[in-house]
């Protein structure tokens, strides 16, 4: 009798387990926020895809956000993650397809800015680098938007190179 019930448990539960939807099964983050040399991150679960919270000026100078944490993509840098911190230079992946607003805004060490190619082109909100000083080199290989004002202030800036795009300018980017 009791080898039935077991068996009956062991069944119930087999049975319960394929009734389960497959994205209830897919893998989570063993976190939903995360700090790698300073720099914060968050997880969005709705997009099965990290962000770019902050920075705390504790890592660092030059950043290289990586395109994957656990297995997800790192898709967005949120409005005023770095703003008005001491970095001088950064690598964006790919997978990144949108630069918040004032995400680099008076970043007065930042000098060059770097995005890699992805599949969806990035979109760079208004006054994302605005005020960045030392700012010299911006290389775009994939820019879909450039949000009014999103250099404004650069005044070392000497070469603003995009490869492909933008699709979209708005008003007094420089």
């Amino acid at each position: 009798m009791m080898k039935r019930r077991i068996l009956a448990m062991l069944l119930a539960v087999a049975l319960a387990c394929t009734l389960l939807p497959t994205a209830a099964l897919a893998a989570n983050p063993s976190v939903t926020e995360k700090e790698i040399n300073g720099v914060h991150y968050s997880f969005d679960a709705a997009k099965n895809a990290w962000t770019v919270a902050s920075y705390d000026n504790t890592g660092s100078k030059t950043i290289n956000i990586p395109d994957k944490i656990e297995s997800f993509p790192v898709v967005a840098i949120q409005a005023e993650a770095f703003m008005g911190k001491d970095v001088s230079s950064i690598v964006i992946p790919g997978t990144v397809t949108q630069i918040g607003k004032n995400a680099f805004a008076n970043c007065k060490s930042l000098t060059s800015v770097f995005t890699l190619e992805g599949s969806t082109p990035v979109k760079i909100e208004e006054n994302a680098f605005e005020s960045c000083i030392l700012l010299k080199s911006f290389y775009g290989k994939n820019v879909g938007e450039l949000g009014a004002k999103a250099f404004s202030g650069c005044r070392a800036l000497e070469s603003a190179i995009i490869e492909k795009g933008p699709t979209k300018l708005n008003s007094e980017i420089f």
